[in-house]
């Protein structure tokens, strides 16, 4: 009986000790992920970035981000779109610096006329929620709704619309409804779409 009791107490002594073993170590990963952050700065200045499918303005400090690899897409109005990768390590700053390239094709012609610029219905844009975001393209003087859908890595964009098209096209229209309660009458000459060169074939949004 004696040693009965003697392993019962080895026994039960190892479980506790494991016990405790896996809750330091799960203490110690929360720790690590709860300072695991993404330093975001960029030129120009106050650009948008999209980090798991959320919108952030730069300069921005994203903490709580996964580890591994991580796309950030970052765009603004004057400036060609741009998608970059970055390794986030556990449990450290990591940094990353965005130079935005202007979008040439979208610049006047060297000694052109030029029309003056209407001046956009909405103040305050770029207007940011979980579904969307609108902002106003002053080169092409058209709103730009950009509809948040998930992101896979390594996807292709074709992929990643005809995947996500309904998501796409109902958080799409969201941004439309949006638009018109601000007094804004959409149409296909005043509205862009964020990846439309990649839509389905068939596929539209209607107004």
């Amino acid at each position: 009986m004696d040693k009965i009791e003697k392993w019962k107490k080895i026994v039960f002594t190892g479980i506790l000790l494991f016990l405790i073993f896996i809750l330091i170590a799960y203490l110690i990963d929360f720790y690590l992920k709860r300072k695991t952050q993404l330093s975001i700065t960029s030129e120009p200045d106050k650009i948008t970035v999209v980090v798991n499918n959320k919108g952030y303005q730069t300069p921005a400090i994203i903490k709580g981000v996964k580890p591994g690899s991580t796309r950030i897409e970052a765009y603004t109005d004057g400036y060609q779109f741009q998608v970059r990768y970055i390794d986030i390590k556990k449990g450290k700053l990591n940094q990353l610096q965005i130079l935005l390239e202007k979008d040439t094709e979208s610049q006047p012609t060297e000694g052109a006329p030029t029309e003056p610029e209407p001046t956009p219905q909405i103040k305050n844009l770029p207007y940011i929620t979980d579904h969307f975001r609108i902002s106003w393209d002053s080169a092409y003087n058209k709103y730009l709704i950009v509809p948040s859908i998930p992101f896979i890595p390594d996807q292709s964009p074709e992929d990643r619309l005809a995947q996500n098209w309904q998501q796409y096209e109902s958080r799409g229209i969201e941004a439309i409804a949006w638009l018109k309660k601000q007094g804004v009458k959409p149409t296909k000459d005043n509205i862009d779409w964020w990846m439309k060169e990649y839509w389905p074939e068939g596929k539209s949004i209607n107004y």
